[in-house]
């Protein structure tokens, strides 16, 4: 019994103080460094998504200057959890203009005259970050401004 109690508490020890240390700088920049503008929807939901995205850019960081690995190959794996969902009520293909994939997205019914395009060039510098990540933001943009959305990879 004493055995598993040494082995919680170092785990505990291990995972818990580094991962709390790091919720508290993520908490603390996001306050002190960010100011969202009045008028917002959700503002909670944006602070919580902001301290994820510190924490996983802090812990990719360390984790080099550790000589773990490298702060892209963190923030990727992150990445690969995410599940986006395109909107039902959208198709969406699959294509290559000239050698680069895109993805385009536009609405299962007709229209009465032409769409509107939007060119949707994902963040990342080409380390981070892809099509499929993106989905949800193309299907929302596509669905609320009834257009024809191209994310390009």
């Amino acid at each position: 019994m004493e055995l598993l109690q040494s082995l919680l508490l170092a785990l505990i020890g291990v995972i818990g103080i580094p991962s709390l240390s790091l919720l508290s700088w993520a908490i603390y920049y996001d306050l002190s460094r960010s100011e969202i503008p009045p008028g917002f929807d959700s503002p909670l939901k944006l602070r919580g998504l902001h301290c994820l995205a510190i924490m996983a850019f802090t812990a990719g960081k360390c984790l080099e200057l550790l000589g773990v690995c490298r702060q892209v190959a963190v923030i990727r794996f992150l990445q690969s959890f995410w599940n986006p969902r395109a909107d039902p009520s959208l198709s969406s293909k699959d294509l290559h203009f000239d050698g680069v994939p895109v993805r385009v997205y536009q609405s299962k019914t007709p229209s009465a005259g032409p769409r509107k395009g939007f060119v949707f060039f994902h963040g990342g510098a080409g380390t981070v970050g892809s099509i499929a990540f993106y989905e949800d933001v193309c299907s929302k943009i596509a669905k609320e401004t009834d257009s024809v959305v191209v994310s390009v990879g």
